[in-house]
């Protein structure tokens, strides 16, 4: 999806190794109404491509993935000033990981298996307020 210059919608990245779950943030997400364009990577050093080139407003992470591992990345995001909404949508949602996620600067850490509606309503929100 191009994003016009005058567009001022939400611009979202998804980064999940898994393509039937990417594949279907992506397309559910792009169908939330106000936001701009979605896009997407499968690991680590292609969303360091898709930050530069997207800069999203919303991120969504996995914590492990090819190249590198999300709770890495999202460390990376936040010491870089951005001011993205930084969205842990993952399977290992023990104790520890949800800390370390947390610690990093994580707004939001879901399960992939349960809380995929919150994920789109934290969206649909941030859609809303901008």
């Amino acid at each position: 999806m191009l994003v016009s210059e005058m567009d001022t919608g939400l611009r979202v990245l998804v980064v999940d190794d898994s393509d039937l779950i990417r594949r279907r943030v992506v397309e559910v997400l792009a169908g939330v109404p106000g936001v701009a364009q979605v896009s997407e990577a499968p690991g680590a050093p292609e969303a360091r491509l898709a930050l530069r080139d997207a800069s999203p407003d919303v991120i969504v992470l996995d914590i492990w993935m090819p190249g590198g591992n999300g709770i890495d990345l999202l460390r990376s995001i936040k010491t870089e000033g951005r001011r993205a909404f930084v969205v842990m949508l993952t399977n290992y949602t023990h104790g520890p990981y949800r800390q370390a996620c947390l610690d990093a600067g994580a707004d939001a850490f879901l399960d992939k298996s349960a809380d995929l509606g919150r994920l789109f309503a934290i969206v649909e929100r941030l859609a809303e307020e901008r």
